[in-house]
């Protein structure tokens, strides 16, 4: 059996999606023991806690700014979403 990375890739996708337009959309974190949660583990540890804390990051420097808040709470969201993509769902 080898490894694809198929799934790390289609996850990839739906951050994509939601940061090409993010708003009246929410991120539902589902709770579920299977694949998805050491997919999560793997990915947190890898890529989801540096892309999360840049996320986090960008949105606390956009708050700062009035015209900025609404894009602001949409980075909350992707950070979100980048910290555990597996078993997430947007709406």
């Amino acid at each position: 059996m080898t490894f694809t990375g198929l799934p790390f890739g289609l996850e990839c996708f739906q951050l994509a999606r939601l940061s090409l337009w993010p708003f009246d959309k929410d991120v539902i974190l589902k709770e579920e023991r299977d694949f998805s949660s050491i997919s999560n583990i793997f990915w947190m540890l890898f890529t989801g806690a540096w892309v999360s804390l840049f996320y986090i990051a960008e949105g606390a420097v956009l708050c700062c700014l009035i015209l900025g808040i609404p894009w602001g709470l949409q980075k909350f969201k992707m950070a979100k979403l980048a910290f555990l993509p597996f078993g997430a769902e947007i709406k």
